[in-house]
């Protein structure tokens, strides 16, 4: 019996192919999947078309990396769990408020740094993409330094340190396909291979 072990590898495979919008709302609860729907129609109301598509594809990215359990909280925030045992774990928290979209994720700079992903920082909390000229406001959390907000309070238990990083609307391809690694290296503790 060969065994099956995490890695970057991995989770980076398993986002070659993300899920389907369709196959994400599908997944949700009723009450989940309504509260998404609704904050869409949001996007829609505002004549925002690229924060729809930015919001439909930052889930897609969680819910592919994370599958097992998304809840809301409330219309502008979701929360992202694997399995811990007989419990769960909060992995990922996706909030957008008043179109800033924040995706909450465990603190990975260090690696990413190493791994040449990010270069900086630049400016406090703002690092520059690798072969880029884009950058990303990336904020560390320390829970012994801040008050963080009820939809990623649980991301901040057992001495964890998360990190926020704040996505503009209109981010480029490259933007999302960096955010994509950082979120991959966060998961390559649970994705397998």
């Amino acid at each position: 019996m060969s065994q099956v072990w995490p890695s970057f590898a991995a989770a980076e495979d398993a986002l070659a192919t993300p899920l389907h919008f369709e196959e994400v709302l599908s997944r949700l609860g009723p009450r989940d999947r309504v509260n998404v729907e609704k904050h869409l129609a949001i996007c829609d109301l505002q004549n925002a078309p690229e924060h729809a598509r930015l919001w439909q594809n930052l889930i897609s990215i969680l819910m592919t990396l994370a599958p097992d359990h998304t809840k809301s909280f409330g219309r502008h925030a979701l929360q992202f769990y694997v399995p811990d045992g007989r419990y769960r774990m909060q992995v990922f928290a996706l909030h957008d408020a008043e179109g800033q979209v924040s995706l909450y994720t465990d603190d990975v700079v260090e690696e990413a740094l190493e791994r040449q992903l990010l270069t900086g920082p630049v400016m406090p909390n703002t690092y520059r993409m690798a072969d880029s000229k884009d950058l990303l406001m990336i904020e560390r959390i320390d829970p012994k330094n801040s008050n963080p907000q009820p939809f990623f309070k649980e991301m901040m238990g057992w001495n964890r340190r998360a990190m926020r990083i704040s996505i503009p609307i209109g981010a480029s391809d490259e933007q999302l396909a960096i955010i994509s690694k950082l979120c991959a290296l966060a998961a390559k503790s649970w994705v397998t291979v």
